[in-house]
Order: structure tokens, then sequence, then C-alpha cells
């Protein structure tokens, strides 16, 4: 296998594992924070999908977590190792990657690195861990657009690399999630209404 071909296989598994991210993120940013009040009254009193919202968040997590991992852990997609493999004394130095991008990309890591600890401390700490007793002074310390912000890093990396090297361009959209079409909430939401609003009637007599 050449250079070229290992670099290939290897970023295919970070836009893989970036693009379940995105499903995962999509789906509990909207249910955390759906378009209409009907929809944010009917979650606030559904504990199904307040799991959800939960559960995405936490797959999330973990699956960044992945691709942020310090270059002491052993996770062999983390940025950190692939980053110094396109350095001009790196694994992949043959193939010639501007350092000027290297450098971009790992200023972009310094950058969030605030939001990256958190990232792997809620992994570690509370997460993938769950028979300790996990302290979660910070779990409130990371938002949705500093999640946004890790993933606009890992989209950089997979795009340039994909342009640069294979003259090709590399979609980054959630697999799954379609904010146009994700309109289960809104159904239930708008059933659950009109069955109160059936009963009223009912009771007032409006109804025969």
């Amino acid at each position: 296998m050449t250079r070229k071909e290992e670099l290939r296989k290897e970023i295919e598994k970070i836009w893989e594992i970036l693009t379940y991210v995105k499903d995962c993120y999509s789906y509990s940013k909207y249910i955390r924070n759906p378009d209409t009040l009907k929809e944010k009254e009917y979650i606030a009193k559904s504990n199904d999908f307040k799991f959800m919202t939960h559960a995405f968040w936490r797959l999330t997590i973990i699956e960044l977590a992945k691709l942020f991992s310090t270059n002491n852990e052993t996770h062999k997609y983390n940025l950190n190792k692939f980053i110094d493999k396109l350095k001009p004394d790196g694994h992949y130095r043959n193939l010639k990657i501007d350092p000027s991008l290297v450098s971009r990309w790992s200023q972009k890591l310094i950058e969030n690195s605030s939001s990256i600890q958190i990232v792997l401390q809620l992994r570690n700490e509370v997460y993938a861990h769950t028979d300790n007793y996990p302290n979660l002074d910070y779990a409130n310390d990371i938002t949705y657009e500093d999640v946004e912000d890790l993933i606009d890093v890992i989209s950089d990396i997979v795009k340039t690399i994909y342009s640069v090297l294979f003259n090709s361009d590399a979609l980054i959209r959630p697999i799954s999630y379609r904010e146009n079409s994700f309109n289960m909430i809104k159904i239930l939401a708008e059933e659950k209404e009109t069955r109160i609003k059936n009963k009223i009637d009912k009771l007032l007599g409006n109804v025969k």
C-alpha cells in the first residue's frame, strides 16, 4: 500500500466518525431546542425525548473523544497523531502537504483546547465509565456551539485533504438527520393538541 493509499484509508475513517458525530449532534441539538413552542412544550413533558437528547449528546461526546484523544492515548484516529504524520518530518512527508495547512490545524487544536479537554473529561469520567461516581461540575461548561467549532476543525481537515490530494470534494453532512424532514416531534405535539381540544370540545358539548 502506498503512502497516499494509506492516508486515504485513514482520512476515510476520520470522515466516517465525523459523519456519525454530525448525526448524533444534530438530533440532540434539535430535540433540545426545536423550532416551535408546541414542540418545546411537548418535549418538556416527555421523559422519552429527554432521554433521547441526552443519549445522542452522550454519543456525540464519546465519538468526538476518539478524534481528539491526546497523543499518549491509543486511539488510532486521533487528530493529534494524524496531524503529526502530515508534518515535513512525519509519516506522510513524501506527500508534501503544505506546512502552512498543518500549522493551521495544529493552531486550531490549541485554540479549542479547553473544549477538547472537557470532551475528554466527559468521556473518561462520566459517559464511558458509569461505574464511578463522576464529578459533573464541568458538564455544563461545553455548549452546542463549542462542539460545532470542533466539528468545523475536523471538517476543514477532511475537506482540504480530499481537495488537495485526491482532487475531490468531501461532503460533510449527517447521513440520517434531515432538518426539513425530522418532524416526528411536531406531529406528536400537534396530535396531542388535537386530542386535548377534542376532549375539551366534548366536555363543553361542542362535539356530538
